[in-house]
């Protein structure tokens, strides 16, 4: 993952299509870095969601399911 973000970032002569806002913060645990995305032709792919034939024939599928915390059954107290 590291590799490819620092790939989507550019390089000399080559525009990227992402920016990496890193958030340190002295003495503490770093805050979660914002990625934005900055190339028009991306956006524009993103705005408009998943093609149909891009799903497969007669998907319905809309929306990327989003995946559930697992209940382990310990309890922290």
């Amino acid at each position: 993952m590291q590799n490819a973000l620092r790939e989507a970032q550019g390089r000399e002569g080559r525009p990227g299509i992402i920016t990496v806002q890193e958030r340190r913060r002295r003495g503490q645990r770093s805050l979660t870095n914002i990625i934005r995305i900055i190339n028009n032709e991306w956006l524009n792919w993103l705005h408009k969601g998943p093609s149909r034939s891009a799903m497969g024939v007669g998907s319905k599928c809309t929306a990327i399911k989003k995946s559930n915390t697992t209940d382990t059954g310990l309890s922290l107290g």
